[in-house]
C-alpha cells in the first residue's frame, strides 16, 4: 500500500495558498510575492536538474553543498561540463550551484577513493576524508582541510588518523572523525575521534569513548570501524554506526547513541538488540550501511545490507528516536526492500530519502520478489516520516548498479550520488539533482 498521497496533498494546499496570495496581491495592486519550496516543505521533483557536471567513471561517495560551491567525492577520474569541456580529477571535483560550471582552479589529486566531506565553519573550507594516502604529491593519509577557493591543503590543520576516514560530523568548534584507524595523532583513540576544527588536536580528555569488538562470521573479520555519523542540530546527541559490539564496555551492536553533553562525552542510555542478529550474507559482519539524523534532532533513520532475513533489520530503511531510554529498544517503522541493499539516507520534515540497488519497497515477505503490498521502487524512494510506507515519488534509476552511496538535501533540492549514469530516465551520470520547485 503506498502512502504518497500525503505528497500530493501537501502539494495541493501550497499550491491554494498561493492561489490565495496572488488574488490578494492582485486586488491591493501590491508586487506578488516570491515563494521558494524547499526540501522541506515538499517532495523533491521526480525530474533531475539539466545541465549538472556528469562523472565520466568510477562512482559518487559524498557530496556537500558550501554556500553556491558544491563539492563532491568519490573513486571517479573524470568529470564533464554537459555540452562541454572534460576535465581530469582525482576522486574530488568542485563546482557552481547555479551555473553547473565546474571550477578550474579546486583540483586537488587524492591518490584513493574519497568517502567523506563536511563543511567549514568558514564557508571557505572542506574536510575531506578518505582511504587516501597522499594529495597531490603530499602524504597525508585519510583526513585533510582543503582551502574550498584553491584546493591546496590548510596547514594550521594537522589531524593525522592512522586509517580510512568514512564519515565526518562539525559542531561547535569540533570535528568528529569516524573510520578504521586505531589511533590519531599518536593518541590510542580507535575509530571515533573528537578533533579541534581548526588545529585537528585531539580531544583526549572531553571526549574518549572506547569503541570495541568488531564483529565477525566464520568467513569475514575486519578492524574496528565506526561507519556513520548523525548528529542532533543542537549537538548534544551523536548517532553512531559500525561493525562494533561495545561502548565503554557496554552492550552497544552496530548502534550507539552518545550523550555530548555530559563531560566527558558518554555512551546514552539507549541500547537495541536489533542489529545482533547476523544476516545471510556471510561478507557483511556489519550491516548498518548509512544513518540521517531528523531535522528537528528527534529521530534519525538507519538503512541497511545483509540479504533477506524474514522480520529482521537486513535489507531495511527504519526510524528510531533518539530520546528514548533503556534496553532492548524497538524501531518505530521498519520498511523492508526484501533483499535489496540500501547504501544512503537523507530525511526532511516530509520525507526520508533512501538509495541503494532496491527494486521494491514496502516488502516485508518478500524474498528476491515482491510481496504482499510491495511497490517497484528502483534504486531510489521516498518514504513517509510518520508511517515509513513508501510515497508516490518514484524517479527510478536504471540500471540500478550497486546503488545510491550519497543523499544530500539542501535549501532547494536533492543531490544523488551513486554509480550509475540514469535517473528517471535521463542521463545524469553518477551525479544528479532533484529540485524542490
Amino acid at each position: 500500500m503506498i502512502s504518497g498521497n500525503k505528497g500530493t496533498e501537501r502539494g495541493r494546499l501550497r499550491a491554494l495558498l498561493l492561489g490565495v496570495a496572488f488574488v490578494v496581491v492582485a486586488l491591493s495592486g501590491a508586487t506578488a510575492p516570491v515563494f521558494a519550496a524547499t526540501p522541506d516543505e515538499v517532495v523533491v521533483s521526480e525530474v533531475p536538474a539539466k545541465k549538472t557536471p556528469n562523472v565520466l567513471d568510477g562512482s559518487v561517495k559524498a557530496i556537500v553543498q558550501i554556500g553556491n560551491t558544491v563539492v563532491v567525492g568519490g573513486t571517479f577520474t573524470r568529470v564533464k561540463q554537459p555540452g562541454g569541456a572534460t576535465f581530469d580529477r582525482s576522486r574530488i571535483f568542485a563546482f557552481n550551484a547555479t551555473t553547473f560550471a565546474i571550477d578550474p582552479n579546486f583540483k586537488p589529486v587524492f591518490d584513493r577513493e574519497v568517502d567523506a566531506l563536511a563543511a567549514g565553519s568558514d564557508g571557505r573550507s572542506v574536510y575531506v576524508g578518505g582511504r587516501f594516502n597522499s594529495i597531490s604529491g603530499y602524504a597525508r593519509k585519510g583526513l585533510i582541510k582543503l582551502d574550498l577557493a584553491t584546493g591546496q591543503r590548510i596547514t594550521a590543520f594537522n589531524a593525522k588518523p592512522k586509517g580510512a576516514v568514512f564519515d565526518l560530523a562539525r559542531s561547535g568548534g569540533k570535528l568528529y572523525v569516524a573510520g578504521n584507524f586505531p589511533t590519531i595523532n599518536g593518541n590510542a583513540i580507535a575509530a571515533l575521534a573528537s578533533v579541534d576544527e581548526t588545529t585537528g588536536a585531539v580531544d583526549a580528555t572531553s571526549f574518549n569513548l572506547h569503541y570495541a569488538d568488531p564483529r565477525s562470521t566464520s568467513t569475514t573479520q575486519g578492524s574496528l570501524t565506526v561507519a556513520s555519523l548523525a548528529l542532533t542540530p543542537d549537538g548534544k546527541r551523536l548517532v553512531t554506526a559500525g561493525n562494533f559490539q561495545h561502548v565503554d564496555g557496554l552492550d552497544r551492536n552496530q548502534l550507539a547513541v552518545l550523550d555530548l553533553s555530559t563531560s566527558p562525552a558518554s555512551a546514552a542510555n539507549w541500547e537495541t538488540d536489533g542489529f545482533k542478529f547476523q544476516c545471510p550474507s556471510l561478507r557483511k559482519p556489519a550491516w548498518t550501511t548509512d544513518l540521517a539524523m531528523s531535522p528537528d534532532g528527534k529521530w534519525f533513520a538507519v538503512t541497511s545490507t545483509g540479504a533477506y532475513a524474514h522480520g529482521q533489520l537486513c535489507d531495511t530503511a527504519s526510524r528510531w528516536e533518539v530520546d528514548q531510554t533503556g534496553s532492548g529498544l524497538q524501531p518505530t517503522w521498519v520498511n523492508w526492500t526484501g533483499g535489496d541493499s540500501l547504501f544512503s539516507a537523507a530525511a526532511t520534515k516530509v520525507a526520508v530519502y533512501v538509495g541503494g540497488h532496491q527494486r521494491w519497497m514496502n516488502n516485508p515477505d518478500g524474498n528476491d520478489s515482491p510481496g504482499p503490498g510491495a511497490v517497484p521502487r528502483s534504486g531510489i524512494a521516498a518514504l513517509d516520516p510518520a508511517n515509513g510506507l513508501a510515497l508516490s515519488w518514484n524517479p527510478g534509476r536504471n540500471p540500478r548498479g550497486e546503488g545510491v552511496f550519497a543523499l544530500v538535501p539542501t535549501a532547494t533540492g536533492l543531490w544523488v550520488g551513486s554509480d550509475t549514469d540514469y535517473i528517471a530516465g535521463q542521463y545524469r551520470a553518477k551525479l544528479a539533482f532533484m529540485p524542490s520547485g
